[in-house]
């Protein structure tokens, strides 16, 4: 799981960039995805260290969780502008991660019996 992990915070990063440079860099709050995107790279990239790997990936659940409520939540009350679809976007890559990574963690635990 940790490949995607590094995937979905690639995608969140260059959403934050492209939001940041879409949006004639008036606010800094437009980078406000790279913030999780790069808790994410980092907790996959540590989480390929076998002995790590359970611990890491649950950290990265709880950023896709944090990252979820706070997207959906501030997006879809402003989803009409720039920021709305940026932390809807946002909402929605962590929430694909959240599911991933929770059908991920029933499928290891099904494995070990």
């Amino acid at each position: 799981m940790s490949k995607p992990t590094i995937l979905i915070g690639i995608l969140l990063i260059i959403l934050g960039v492209a939001s940041y440079f879409l949006t004639d860099r008036v606010s800094p709050t437009a980078l406000i995805p790279c913030g999780p995107g790069i808790l994410l790279v980092i907790f996959g990239l540590i989480g390929q260290k076998e002995s790590l790997r359970k611990h890491m990936m649950h950290a990265a659940v709880l950023i896709s969780l944090l990252g979820t409520l706070a997207g959906l939540g501030r997006g879809l009350t402003t989803l009409p502008s720039a920021a709305g679809i940026s932390a809807t976007l946002m909402g929605v890559l962590c929430l694909v991660h959240m599911v991933m990574s929770i059908r991920s963690f029933r499928a290891a635990r099904l494995a070990r019996g």
